[in-house]
């Protein structure tokens, strides 16, 4: 061990070391404001102690004679110094990744719309350069700005312009392909999944070729902004008026209750693009009661669709239209105020499930899913391709996407279960839950008010009781908003549970405790 005039300044410099990973922690912890007050003194509590221990073991004794007790003293003093200055390293770089994650999600994030190039399935061309002669096939109306941008790209790409027809609907585009009129189409990528749910169009993906794809980028636009020859992103709604000015944050802090919409996107690409939205559900949150109550809508009901002048359309198709457009459509079905949206596609879900280590949770009834994965009845523990074929499933259930939404519930229920319980796998994954959800997750949440809802979940973690319920109603087929004059599937609305669920809801904003009962 080190004789007494080398020792001291030695442990100088380690104990500094230590002090100022201790602060440096301390710093992104009150940067970051995620810990309710009592955990944030815990933790400086439990600093300090550590820091005292770790002095009394390193300066302990040093003017007496050397000896086995003290050289194991400060064996042992230098030993927790690594630990802790490691410890607190690593706490400052997931907070610090943390802080750089909800800066990067947090406020609303520029989306954008995939316009692809498709030509028949045994056509010659292979390459974009091939149609350079091709009449193409575009899409007017709220699509009119997409096929622009797209035009525009494919002039650049080509060095002149293609000769181009303009279509009022993807069926007019569809039948002019098919017939001759056109050789190739430019549309927004979600229209021809929009379309292949008709049944006159059911073959659909069989007879296309992608050869090209194209990322038009979209903004939110300011209330009456939109305008006929701008980019589709300018056509999209803006947030709906509230009649209380209050931010996520701000209801934190007072103790208020708060709705969030819960979206998830059918996209699979790498980046969050507009889309159908297959899962809607509100998150009601009471911090009064610790209450959390989850309402699914299905995607198929057939509700007023607000882009598209109030016309009657499948709810799915709202987010074609952006995620406040889908959020106005809940709040008119439902008569409440949606505080923030929340949006995840199925990419990101399924690595988000990966990164919390799994779930586990109660399976009602034994079933097989078309992607090939069986879910015995019982309890089940699901890593992320097994959650997203079991939250995706509806083939399998009479009652098909009622039994969807259902299950995404349950999926939802037994990830805050797994934050309730499993806190320390939940810190140890932090990383790369926060890379799950970038480029996959968005929300209209400022990084504020995500340190605000996380500081909330934290303070009464283990107190959280987790209710869902939903609606349901009449199947058939109707022609739809978005979808034209193709008679789509539809689900008439249930006027009974619709009024049943938006009492509920009702109830929990004002504080009051709800019953399975009363859930139906």
């Amino acid at each position: 061990m080190l004789k007494k005039k080398i020792w001291k300044p030695f442990a100088g410099v380690v104990f500094l070391i230590t002090l100022a990973s201790a602060a440096l922690a301390a710093f992104a912890l009150i940067r970051l404001d995620i810990l309710p007050e009592k955990y944030l003194l815990l933790f400086f509590a439990l600093e300090a102690a550590a820091l005292l221990a770790v002095a009394l073991l390193l300066y302990a004794g040093i003017n007496k004679k050397p000896g086995g007790a003290r050289r194991a003293r400060r064996a042992v003093g230098f030993f927790f110094c690594i630990l802790i200055v490691a410890g607190n390293f690593f706490a400052s770089s997931v907070l610090t990744d943390f802080d750089r994650t909800k800066e990067i999600i947090g406020g609303g994030r520029e989306r954008v719309a995939l316009v692809g190039v498709y030509v028949p399935r045994g056509d010659a061309a292979q390459t974009l350069a091939d149609t350079a002669s091709y009449r193409y096939g575009v899409l007017g109306g709220f699509e009119k700005g997409n096929s622009d941008y797209a035009l525009s790209e494919i002039k650049n790409r080509l060095g002149a312009a293609v000769d181009a027809r303009e279509y009022a609907s993807i069926s007019e585009a569809i039948t002019a392909l098919r017939g001759g009129e056109v050789r190739a189409l430019a549309v927004n990528e979600n229209y021809l999944d929009l379309l292949a749910e008709g049944e006159s169009f059911g073959g659909l993906a069989e007879e296309l070729r992608l050869i090209e794809e194209f990322e038009v980028p979209l903004t939110e636009a300011a209330s009456g902004d939109a305008g006929a020859g701008s980019l589709f992103g300018s056509l999209l709604p803006s947030r709906p008026e509230r009649t209380e000015q209050l931010s996520a944050a701000e209801k934190v802090e007072k103790n208020k209750s708060l709705v969030l919409y819960l979206s998830g996107s059918d996209t699979r690409a790498a980046t969050l693009s507009t889309g159908r939205s297959d899962v809607n559900i509100l998150m009601v949150i009471d911090p009064v009661s610790d209450q959390i109550l989850l309402v699914n809508t299905p995607r198929d009901y057939y509700v007023p669709n607000p882009a598209l002048g109030g016309g009657m359309d499948k709810l799915t198709h709202c987010g074609l239209f952006g995620a406040y457009n889908s959020m106005t459509a809940l709040e008119e079905l439902y008569g409440v105020e949606i505080d923030n949206y929340c949006q995840i596609n199925f990419t990101g879900f399924e690595k988000l499930i990966d990164a919390l280590g799994g779930v586990t949770l109660n399976n009602p009834r034994a079933f097989s899913s078309s992607s090939g994965y069986f879910f015995p009845e019982g309890e089940i523990t699901l890593d992320g391709a097994q959650a997203l074929a079991y939250g995706r499933e509806r083939e399998a259930f009479g009652d098909g996407d009622l039994a969807r939404g259902r299950n995404l519930m349950r999926l939802i229920a037994a990830m805050v279960d797994k934050a309730k319980s499993d806190g320390a796998s939940l810190l140890m994954n932090y990383p790369s839950i926060l890379d799950s959800l970038e480029g996959m997750f968005a929300t209209d949440l400022s990084p504020d008010e995500i340190s605000a809802l996380v500081k909330l979940a934290i303070r009464d973690l283990s107190r959280w009781e987790v209710r869902s319920t939903g609606v349901s109603g009449n199947g058939g087929m109707m022609r739809t908003a978005a979808g034209g004059d193709v008679p789509l599937y539809v689900m008439w609305p249930d006027e009974a549970q619709v009024s049943r669920t938006a009492a509920a809801i009702e109830k929990v904003l004002r504080g009051e405790r709800i019953s399975e009962d009363e859930l139906g």
